[in-house]
């Protein structure tokens, strides 16, 4: 659940307070899915050769 992130929200107009609490409740209500990623995302290390490769010479 994203709310979970959330620490500190600084209001400054009870228009934009009362939107984000609508839409929070909202959301409470509503289920969601587990989406699982078909990809599969392989990491490397970079050589500094393959930096270059990648970005070029600075």
């Amino acid at each position: 659940m994203a709310t979970k992130s959330l620490k500190n929200i600084n209001i400054n107009d009870k228009e934009t307070a009362k939107s984000l609490i609508s839409a929070i409740e909202e959301a409470k209500n509503k289920s969601s899915i587990h989406v699982i990623s078909k990809r599969i995302k392989i990491c490397q290390d970079a050589t500094v050769e393959r930096i270059k490769e990648l970005f070029g010479d600075y």
